[in-house]
Formats: structure tokens, C-alpha cells, sequence
């Protein structure tokens, strides 16, 4: 089986926000970890989180620095 690179806990960070009838999820990557690992490793909840809300809506944003 071939490696797969994955991205770590500790180069993520999850912040919730409650907006009127809807909650925002901003998930932000640490610099050097690549979207293909992130896209990997995310996959699982993102499926889970599309399933729980039924109108799940995901936008991408690169870094602004």
C-alpha cells in the first residue's frame, strides 16, 4: 500500500460560529500542508457534516498572506 500523506491535528484549526439559522465552519490549514492531504484527511467529516445537514455548502479561500 502506498503512503498517504495525511494532514496532522495540529496543523488545523476548526472555528464554529452560530449564524441565525445556520453555523458557519471555517477551517484553516497550516502553511506547508497540501490541499490534496487536507482534501483526504477532511473527507470523512465533511461527508459526515453533508449527511447531518442535508444543505451543507463548501467554499474554498486561499491563505491572504
Amino acid at each position: 500500500m502506498d503512503d498517504v500523506e495525511v494532514v496532522e491535528a495540529r496543523s488545523l484549526r476548526v472555528v464554529l460560529e452560530a449564524e441565525e439559522a445556520r453555523v458557519d465552519i471555517a477551517i484553516d490549514l497550516a502553511f506547508g500542508s497540501s490541499a490534496a492531504a487536507a482534501r483526504r484527511s477532511l473527507a470523512p467529516c465533511l461527508t459526515v457534516l453533508r449527511l447531518v445537514s442535508g444543505d451543507l455548502r463548501v467554499d474554498r479561500a486561499s491563505s491572504h498572506l
